[in-house]
């Protein structure tokens, strides 16, 4: 018999203690509170980064993976001789709505694309600078385009100028002289 109450006992005591657990909803809390909370607002802020040239309106580099943007301003372009560089540019700006301060770290991402007959004679430098009439139309201070390698770190709310010069070398043939062909420049841009 004593094994009867003893077991009895125990399924009282297993019983109460499944009995307390639910009531405190599994939390082995004794005492619980409740408090009421304001509504709020979250907020998603915009990682923008636009890239204009002096005569045409930006573009936001945001928009899509990949988007076709071309200098509006050829002009230079056609003083493109053997052994002669001509001089462009174009902005980026950091135009982002968040509230902390973050900035963009450009870079160039790849070597620039030249089609293939202007690929040996076309050799594409740059420099940044803070604005476009800063940008020199003389050789000094130009480097290679490396890529991989950061060219403008730019604060929220603020803007740098990429300044491109692109010379045809001097043993070019004549052939291309007047001839179309493209530069392709792939910048990317990361938020810190």
């Amino acid at each position: 018999m004593r094994s009867g109450t003893a077991l009895w006992s125990g399924g009282l005591i297993a019983a109460a203690a499944a009995l307390g657990l639910l009531a405190t909803q599994g939390t082995l809390a004794l005492w619980n509170s409740t408090a009421p909370v304001e509504l709020g607002v979250i907020r998603a802020a915009d990682f923008t980064v636009t890239l204009s040239d002096e005569s045409a309106g930006s573009l936001d580099m945001t928009d899509a993976v990949e988007i076709p943007f071309s200098l509006t301003d050829a002009a230079p372009l056609a003083g493109l001789y053997p052994g002669k560089a001509v001089y462009t540019a174009v902005q980026l700006a950091n135009g982002t709505n968040a509230t902390s301060d973050f900035g963009v770290q450009v870079a160039i991402a790849e070597p620039p694309a030249v089609t293939s007959e202007w690929a040996p004679y076309l050799q594409v430098r740059s420099q940044t600078a803070a604005s476009f009439a800063a940008c020199p139309e003389t050789t000094a201070g130009y480097s290679a385009v490396a890529p991989g390698s950061p060219i403008a770190l730019i604060p929220k709310g603020a803007s740098s100028v990429l300044c491109l010069e692109l010379t045809l070398a001097a043993n070019a043939p004549a052939s291309l002289q007047g001839a179309p062909g493209t530069a392709t420049l792939r910048l990317s841009a990361a938020q810190l």
